[in-house]
């Protein structure tokens, strides 16, 4: 509507708009994860965190993935404990001092203290929705994007973009 970005956004590729917003020529915001923004920092740019808009419905969202640390199971008792020592040290506060900038994201001990601008962060966690966690979702996801294209460039109304791809969603899902 007001032509804040480029005709081809909807399109374009998630390198091309880091570039473009590291530029400062095409983009004046958009939509990154907590990681990117270290990096803007040490390249000395001048930004700032915000959250995404909240739409009719009223109610924040954001979109995020998960890190965490596996442990599996072992007979061997001493491999067992060396696995949970190692998973609890880089869950940890210590290992973000003694390796600073490891944390890219709000830590989920709340014994982890990250530093600005990840701690800008920090707020939208509650919000945060999790992209499923299933073998299946990136077979999924490229059937859903596009239909998501198609409603920014206003080829179709968002609701039959998410309509459209339910049926070949659920056979793939229907197949686990």
């Amino acid at each position: 509507m007001h032509k804040v970005t480029p005709p081809d956004f909807g399109a374009q590729t998630g390198a091309d708009i880091t570039t473009g917003f590291k530029d400062k020529h095409v983009y004046a915001m958009y939509s990154e994860p907590s990681g990117a923004s270290s990096g803007y920092k040490a390249a000395g740019m001048n930004f700032d965190i915000w959250p995404m808009p909240i739409g009719s419905s009223g109610k924040p969202v954001t979109a995020g993935g998960i890190g965490l640390i596996s442990v599996a199971a072992s007979e061997d008792a001493v491999k067992l404990q060396a696995a949970m020592d190692l998973a609890r040290y880089l869950t940890s506060a210590e290992v973000g001092t003694d390796v600073p900038g490891f944390y890219l994201a709000p830590g989920a001990r709340k014994s982890v203290k990250v530093d600005d601008p990840i701690s800008k962060f920090e707020p939208f966690v509650a919000n945060c929705y999790i992209t499923p966690i299933i073998a299946e979702w990136p077979q999924i996801r490229t059937i859903i994007h596009p239909q998501i294209q198609n409603a920014i460039f206003g080829k179709v109304a968002p609701e039959e973009a998410l309509k459209q791809p339910a049926e070949e969603v659920n056979g793939i899902l229907g197949n686990q």
